[in-house]
């Protein structure tokens, strides 16, 4: 196999070529790790970032190439790397995850990195809530699964190269209470619910809104006092979804696929009983989430019996297709992700 690196002269970007073949890891299986360097381990699942990008190289590690692994050593233990891009090409053009080992000066820790197998460059922005800026990296390990390619590598210890977009947070939080207001007043004002939903949606983006404890960009719904989105916003949201208002779909699987924790969990059983009780009114407004389609695997509430649940939902979907033409492409793309997360629960049961 071949192996090219360019000087910071160059184009300012790592490159390697060739297959690698390590141990494949699936996005949804949570892996317990060893305690290591007297701290465990933390899992972390990173899906790419646009505000990550582009990442022109600035740092650039010594590589040694292994079997399983790609070794990053920085010399002195000096580097910091925050961002790294990744251009990855699968056989089949699909997802791919790969695990990461950041060895530090004192901490090692450890995340799942989920990249596009089409060679497209994904940048990412490295977690480090445990890690303090004095702790400089020392090495930085890839494991790339089976019969992956690899284009390019790449690394930056700079925040971000993009011009920060204001973040509209807390400022229109004032206009959101305002017209939630407005909407508990006036129920049946389909103009007045219109113009809550909108602002809602302009909250969604991750824009450069940062928590006073964490630098990463995230959703602007975030900053949000969590007693008025969870209670207020998000469910009015909900309840206007089971009324079949398309716009407030759209609107709730936007705040779905920028959700974590309970929030998530939460949402994901409601998002499961819409899926399953209003099969055609999500066929109906499927178009209206073309950017947000990754909810459909999110919205699965955790653990499922089984794969049985999984199968009556297919088979739902499967009907429709056969009696509505006009809904089969919808119905088979629903289909092919549920099938996917079907695989994925038997191969998590199998390694329990």
């Amino acid at each position: 196999m071949v192996m090219k690196t360019h000087s910071p002269n160059d184009t300012g970007k790592g490159y390697l070529t060739g297959i690698l073949r390590p141990k494949y890891l699936l996005v949804f299986c949570s892996v317990s790790l060893c305690v290591i360097t007297g701290l465990n381990a933390q899992e972390k699942t990173i899906r790419p970032d646009d505000l990550a990008c582009p990442v022109t190289a600035n740092l650039f590690p010594e590589q040694i190439r292994r079997i399983d692994f790609i070794r990053f050593i920085f010399r002195g233990g000096i580097a910091f790397p925050r961002r790294i891009s990744i251009a990855l090409i699968h056989p089949q053009n699909n997802d791919i995850s790969i695990e990461y080992r950041w060895v530090g000066t004192r901490v090692t820790r450890t995340g799942i990195l989920v990249a596009n197998g089409e060679g497209k460059t994904n940048c990412f922005f490295l977690r480090y809530e445990a890690i303090s800026e004095d702790d400089r990296c020392k090495e930085f390990i890839l494991f790339i699964p089976e019969n992956i390619r690899v284009n390019e590598i790449a690394f930056s210890d700079l925040r971000s190269e993009k011009p920060q977009v204001l973040c509209p947070m807390p400022k229109i939080e004032q206009d959101i209470t305002d017209a939630y207001m407005d909407c508990r007043q006036n129920p049946e004002d389909k103009e007045k619910a219109l113009v809550f939903i909108r602002l809602l949606e302009r909250i969604t983006p991750k824009y450069d809104c940062r928590r006073p404890f964490d630098h990463k960009p995230v959703p602007a719904w975030w900053l949000a006092s969590s007693r008025i989105y969870e209670e207020g916003w998000i469910e009015w949201l909900y309840r206007k979804t089971l009324e079949k208002n398309g716009d407030a779909f759209r609107v709730y699987a936007k705040f779905l696929a920028t959700s974590s924790g309970a929030i998530a969990e939460n949402m994901s059983e409601e998002m499961w009983g819409i899926l399953h009780d209003q099969p055609l009114f999500v066929l109906e407004n499927w178009t209206g989430i073309e950017d947000n389609k990754e909810w459909v695997l999110m919205c699965m509430p955790w653990p499922l019996q089984g794969n049985t649940e999984i199968s009556k939902m297919i088979e739902i979907y499967r009907d429709i297709a056969m009696k509505e033409p006009n809904y089969k492409s919808a119905c088979d793309e629903i289909i092919s992700i549920l099938i996917e997360k079907s695989q994925e629960e038997w191969t998590s049961t199998l390694r329990r």
